[in-house]
């Protein structure tokens, strides 16, 4: 720009500013809206990683992912027990987080796809590694004891969540002379699981009582009329209410003597 296009240029701003075009505002005005901006990306960025990592708690801790091995049926089951509320929330933050984030030259200068992959890979990884500490399941704890005021709703209604085609449980009877199981639910209840030939599942020396599973069939009421499989979960930490126990290795029980083994695929 030439001196004489600045000369220009600065003369126009007068002009504008004289005739009432151009307001001029304070150092302070400046300074407080860019501080409501880092205030608000810092909010929703929290707010967002929190909800991921929920997310992921919810996941891993009513074992949803075993429906991923059942082919179409296990795919449409984790979908829909999936908590597509908050899902559609984290998206909500991460496109705030994005808009008010575009006011600051580093990213406005930029692509707008690089600032979303940068935004959606910050918030995928930040959650996930939030939810590998032990935050969720002492909120869900104390959530279950009604001590947790705020969120304990919240984790009261999604740290149990089951898909119709995923029923989690402990076995406290076995008789596969007549092909069944019954397992008690988290929630307490008594499901009996009907087994066929077709049913994937343990050899019968990994089957005993209080072995935690998860049973994938369609459930119906209390009654699952041809499970799918029925697999065991070992080592692995199963959102549950105290008091209801879980054992966390095979063999700690002696089988039942009357198990027959069913042929697997």
């Amino acid at each position: 720009m030439t001196e004489q296009e600045k000369k220009e240029l600065a003369a126009e701003i007068l002009k504008k500013i004289e005739g009432g075009e151009v307001k001029m505002r304070p150092k302070t005005y400046f300074i407080m809206r860019s501080t409501l901006y880092i205030v608000g990306l810092l909010l929703l960025l929290l707010f967002a990683l929190f909800l991921v990592s929920f997310i992921a708690f919810i996941v891993k801790g009513n074992a949803l992912a075993e429906l991923l091995s059942y082919g179409g049926r296990g795919w449409q089951g984790f979908i829909f027990a999936l908590p597509w509320l908050l899902i559609l929330l984290v998206v909500l933050a991460a496109a705030l987080f994005e808009a008010i984030a575009t006011h600051y030259a580093m990213v406005y200068k930029r692509p707008l796809i690089y600032s979303c992959l940068a935004v959606v890979l910050i918030v995928v990884a930040g959650g996930v590694l939030l939810a590998s500490t032990t935050m969720h399941h002492k909120a869900f704890d104390a959530a279950l004891s009604n001590r947790l005021p705020v969120a304990g709703a919240l984790y009261r209604h999604y740290g149990m969540a089951e898909s119709n085609m995923l029923t989690v449980g402990m076995i406290v009877e076995i008789n596969l002379e007549d092909g069944e199981l019954t397992i008690k639910t988290r929630d307490g209840k008594m499901v009996v699981v009907h087994t066929t030939s077709e049913t994937k599942m343990p050899p019968e020396d990994k089957l005993f009582i209080g072995l935690p599973v998860g049973v994938i069939g369609e459930r119906d009421d209390n009654e699952i009329e041809e499970a799918r499989g029925v697999r065991p979960f070992k080592d692995r930490h199963l959102n549950a209410p105290p008091g209801f126990e879980m054992e966390q290795e095979f063999g700690k029980r002696e089988p039942r003597q009357n198990l027959i083994q069913f042929e697997t695929r």
